[in-house]
């Protein structure tokens, strides 16, 4: 049987598709704010790749039960232009964020406290005990924490006061430290270190972007001989 978490998530994407269908066919979009869907390069790009990788099915010598599971998966990029076709104001943003955010916070702290062996009735994954994963794997948890740390460290500056500023901040470095402490998936220590050394390039003033170059490699080095998980 499905785990739960899988059933909801799996229902959620039904759900979207039959959301995002209507708007499609009508055609009757609102006026957004911000930039035009038909300007965006994320949602074009998404759709050339699931597109390729249907049209591989025509010649793909794998077996029909893996190729078009390979394809449900990346499928999933369809979620990217269905979200901005839904998504069509600040606030609505700012509801989607929350949720995203939310939820992710209760698996940082759900997390850590499986790191500190304190019994976690929801955590239903079998990599709950030895690796510390709430529902998934510590691979797939891994990379929506790092992401999670990323859109955090970015949205701070737009926090109404000190507190949600502190608490993004706060939730930010938790996220950081869940990777790279908790987790001992690479792959979200990559995406963490990729973060990082693209906040940094951001940061700092034009004439040093050279030097932010450097930045990644070295995060790198200091990651390896300080961490023992790395």
């Amino acid at each position: 049987s499905a785990g739960l978490s899988l059933v909801i998530i799996s229902i959620s994407k039904v759900l979207l598709v039959i959301a995002v269908l209507p708007a499609l066919l009508l055609g009757k979009r609102p006026v957004v704010e911000g930039m035009p869907l038909q300007k965006m390069w994320a949602p074009l790009l998404a759709t050339v790749v699931v597109f390729a990788f249907a049209t591989s099915l025509l010649w793909t010598v794998a077996p029909m039960d893996q190729a078009l599971g390979s394809l449900g998966k990346y499928g999933k990029l369809l979620v990217i232009p269905a979200l901005l076709v839904l998504i069509r104001t600040k606030q609505e943003a700012g509801y989607a964020l929350a949720c995203f955010l939310g939820a992710q916070v209760f698996l940082l702290i759900s997390s850590w406290l499986l790191y500190f062996h304190v019994p976690v009735v929801w955590a239903t994954s079998n990599m709950a005990l030895g690796n510390y994963a709430v529902f998934s794997s510590y691979l797939d948890q891994g990379i929506m924490s790092a992401v999670v740390a990323g859109i955090l460290w970015h949205l701070k500056a737009l926090a109404p006061n000190k507190t949600l500023f502190f608490a993004a901040m706060t939730i930010a470095l938790l996220a950081l430290a869940t990777v790279f402490v908790v987790f001992i998936g690479r792959t979200g220590q990559a995406v963490v270190l990729a973060m990082v050394s693209l906040a940094v390039f951001w940061a700092l003033p034009r004439r040093w972007r050279i030097a932010a170059i450097l930045v990644p490699p070295l995060l790198f080095l200091v990651a390896v001989f300080t961490i023992d998980k790395v």
